[in-house]
């Protein structure tokens, strides 16, 4: 019993304290010629665990540049979020759960509405590519 109490109490503070990353390869792809973008940056926005978002705040945000190959090395927080990269003046995005990140695969990026009341989705022809490195 003491021992599953100690295991979640450490379990607690790394999460908590934001430690215990979980490293992954990103790389995104143009889906309509199948090659990889470039020397764009990628951006991860944590949230808070959604049971302690009103006690906790947000680890920072989490860029890398995706290199020559299109792959970039991202040391995610174990948090869920919203993940990103900009190409020229428009953003691309989606939201991706702490089991996302682990277990790695291909996720669809989003184009932002052309108005702030519209709450229709607009697929991108980009995907986002996590795996294990």
């Amino acid at each position: 019993m003491i021992r599953y109490l100690q295991s979640g109490v450490v379990g607690l503070a790394v999460l908590l304290t934001g430690c215990g990353r979980t490293e992954r390869v990103v790389r995104v792809v143009a889906t309509d010629h199948h090659k990889p973008v470039t020397n764009r940056v990628f951006a991860f926005y944590p949230s808070a665990p959604f049971d302690l978002e009103p006690v906790l705040k947000s680890p920072p945000t989490v860029t890398a540049t995706l290199n020559g190959n299109g792959e970039a090395y991202v040391r995610f927080p174990r948090a869920h979020g919203w993940a990103r990269f900009d190409e020229g003046e428009k953003s691309y995005g989606t939201s991706l759960k702490q089991a996302d990140i682990s277990r790695g695969g291909e996720f669809r990026l989003y184009g932002a509405p052309p108005a702030v009341d519209d709450t229709n989705r607009y697929p991108s022809r980009y995907v986002l590519q996590v795996r294990k490195p």
